[in-house]
């Protein structure tokens, strides 16, 4: 034999030992000639045969922790494998329990075998995948949901054929989804019991989820796709309240605000009817700083038609009735006052000879004349604005003189152009929306100097409050207090939109956008 040399190695490089086989050779008397070997370097076997161990390890491994369990059948033979982890998923002591068909079958719910047998019996005839949901009666956990995958393949001797797949227990998965439904029906009641439409938009994907109860508010059948124009505004929104709509959800989507969303505004259904809304919304935010975005807005929507109508209703009567004690006390009592006053002048003179009834005469005439200016005020505060199309500019020049007079301040009032309005319920909420500001402007920003304005482009006009007081902050100004929220409700029963916020140096400006002609 031919000597080997030997090569010094490391450790950790050497290789297998060879595979040796030695034979002695003998002469006819049965003496060893000599010996004749041959080695064989199986490296690469051993090499396999741990590889193939650490693979049955991990494999092993990822099943237990991922719940997943393999399994086979021989078609030629009807024999059934099945691991370890399988056993343990579906409750069995061991993979000889499970050695057929049948056995398995004996194992799945009682509700769902035709399921199975249909389902197994596809796979073989047509070669299809088997992707197939399934309960098995685990004899310590109950009802488990499994789902079972498979493929038919060749046999592994390559004769006939043989299924081989896997089986995941997916109850944990199945619960959350029943879970899921159930809340998801209780909201669906709630929101259908209530009247209130959900939505939730993905700012990032622009995927957006739209409840049928929402779009049932704009007129539309669940599958009736939801257009939006370009500036992302519902193609449906009342042409009024579009500029409206679109501010309050570029404000909502702001990352430098609270994201909140909260706003009033009219559709127009396709048979033409008008219909109002109430829409309640958050915008989430993610990423920090300069790089903060919204990412995902949801909210409801809730039909407040009937509210508003009654709102309008309780105005118009309330007008009415303010508009009718005015003109009562105006042609009734303060004509009465008249009256009395005329005799009480003519009494005067006739106690020219008593000059004590005299001078009491002449108290009671003064007492007569200042209770007849306070009704006649009383009736003007009634109704502010003159029935005549003129009568909103002179109510407002009549407001910021006696403004001036009251309080000692410069208040003036400016109309480049004549705005000319024919409804008297449309004047007064204006009217009283400059009020309000003038009086918070008074009382609450101590300003010395406010400008009303009053100008008009095409068919919308603006009238603008301005003075040089405080201001408030942009978180009073979307809260607001009593008179900022009366005057953005009398905004929104004239469909006019209504802007709030500081003036270029200090101060405040109110400006309410309206329609001309309505």
């Amino acid at each position: 034999m031919e000597k080997q040399s030997k090569i010094p190695m490391k450790r950790k490089e050497r290789p297998a030992p060879p595979l040796s086989t030695i034979a002695p050779v003998r002469n006819a008397a049965g003496e060893v000639l000599e010996w004749i070997g041959a080695s064989a370097d199986i490296t690469e076997r051993r090499e396999a045969e741990v590889a193939l161990r650490e693979g049955e390890a991990q494999l092993a491994f990822a099943q237990r922790v991922g719940r997943v369990g393999v399994w086979g059948r021989d078609l030629a033979s009807g024999v059934s494998f099945v691991t370890e982890a399988w056993c343990d998923i579906v409750g069995v002591k061991g993979p000889n329990s499970v050695r057929s068909f049948p056995e398995f079958l004996a194992l799945v719910h009682p509700e769902d075998r035709a399921r199975v047998i249909a389902a197994n019996r596809q796979t073989i005839e047509t070669g299809s995948n088997m992707d197939l949901e399934l309960r098995i009666a685990h004899p310590e956990s109950g009802e488990r949901w499994m789902l079972a995958r498979a493929r038919c393949l060749p046999a592994a001797n390559g004769k006939g054929q043989r299924l081989l797949g896997v089986i995941i227990d997916i109850t944990e998965q199945k619960r959350a989804e029943e879970a899921w439904r159930a809340s998801e029906e209780r909201l669906r009641f709630a929101a259908q019991a209530a009247g209130f439409g959900i939505y939730e938009l993905n700012l990032v994907t622009g995927q957006a989820y739209r409840s049928p109860e929402y779009k049932a508010l704009f007129g539309l059948r669940p599958n009736d796709e939801f257009q939006l124009d370009a500036d992302q505004v519902p193609i449906y929104v009342h042409p009024d309240d579009r500029a409206l709509l679109r501010n309050v959800t570029q404000e909502s989507r702001d990352p430098r605000g609270s994201g909140t969303k909260d706003v009033e505004y009219r559709v127009v259904l396709p048979d033409g009817a008008v219909r109002w809304l109430l829409v309640r919304g958050r915008t989430f935010f993610e990423g920090e700083g300069k790089a903060r975005r919204p990412a995902l807005s949801r909210g409801i929507a809730l039909d407040v038609t009937e509210r508003k109508q009654l709102e309008q209703e309780i105005l118009e009567i309330s007008g009415r009735e303010q508009r009718r004690i005015s003109q009562d006390l105006h042609d009734g009592l303060c004509q009465q006052l008249a009256g009395i006053e005329f005799r009480n002048s003519v009494l005067v003179q006739q106690l020219a000879q008593d000059q004590k009834a005299k001078a009491e005469a002449v108290r009671i005439g003064a007492l007569i004349r200042d209770v007849t200016s306070q009704a006649r005020s009383l009736a003007k505060g009634l109704s502010p604005v003159s029935l005549e199309a003129n009568g909103f500019m002179f109510a407002l020049e009549d407001l910021a003189s006696n403004v001036s007079k009251l309080f000692n301040i410069s208040c003036r009032f400016k109309c480049p152009r004549p705005v000319l309005l024919a409804d008297n319920t449309v004047t007064t909420h204006l009217y009283r929306i400059a009020q309000e500001a003038i009086t918070n402007a008074v009382k609450h920003g101590r300003a010395k100097s406010i400008v009303v304005n009053l100008n008009s482009l095409a068919d919308r006009a603006t009238l603008t409050i301005t003075d040089d007081g405080a201001g408030f902050s942009a978180g009073a100004s979307a809260t607001g207090g009593l008179g900022l929220r009366i005057m953005k409700y009398r905004t929104e029963m004239i469909g006019a939109s209504l802007r709030i916020g500081p003036t270029h140096s200090k101060g405040t400006t109110v400006a309410c956008s309206f329609r001309i002609n309505r």
